[in-house]
């Protein structure tokens, strides 16, 4: 072999390597919408992601769920849920909502407080054993979307362990007719 091709091949080796490279970190940095949203939701859906049902429901009204804590992750919360009530809830549209009406990511009120009701399970109580009402909620209180497993602030500065789940308010009566079941579900007990 001639001299100038030992320097060929260390060349070539390089692009390669430096293509591969630029490949994987596209790969990985990927912007495309529509694809992330894809990966989300089916990461999240667990056993339903052959979902094949029709699209959520947007009413343009939100119902705010306020149920016993889970043990569970909010993925295999939410996927019960769905599981009990027989319909797809999940919707990335929205991203909550509080006692103020509905809000964007930044927290920037998108819709009166007329647009969002709240569902309080008749089983959760305060610390001093009371039942929780809508007026103990704190103003600020944000209520993310879909299913978060955490708690829930009062006015007083206290709060509770909850399940919440901010759903449109189509499927408020599917839910509030499953909500014993449902709350078998997360807490484990009748």
């Amino acid at each position: 072999m001639k001299r100038g091709y030992y320097y060929i091949i260390p060349a070539v080796a390089a692009v390669v390597i430096a293509g591969i490279v630029a490949g994987v970190n596209a790969y990985l940095n990927a912007d495309d919408e529509r694809l992330m949203e894809r990966i989300q939701r089916d990461r999240s859906y667990g056993a339903n992601i052959d979902y094949t049902g029709s699209e959520p429901v947007r009413t343009g009204n939100l119902t705010v769920f306020i149920l016993p804590y889970t043990k569970m992750d909010a993925g295999s919360a939410m996927s019960a849920i769905e599981s009990i009530v027989g319909m797809r809830l999940r919707d990335d549209h929205r991203s909550g909502a509080s006692l103020k009406g509905q809000y964007d990511n930044y927290g920037n009120i998108l819709a009166p407080s007329s647009t969002v009701r709240f569902v309080i399970d008749p089983t959760l109580k305060k610390p001093d054993g009371s039942p929780v009402r809508v007026e103990d909620l704190d103003e600020e209180f944000l209520f993310g979307n879909n299913l978060t497993v955490g708690g829930v602030g009062f006015k007083d500065g206290s709060g509770v362990g909850a399940t919440i789940l901010v759903v449109d308010s189509h499927y408020e009566d599917a839910i509030k007719a499953k909500l014993d079941d449902i709350r078998v579900a997360l807490t484990g007990r009748s």
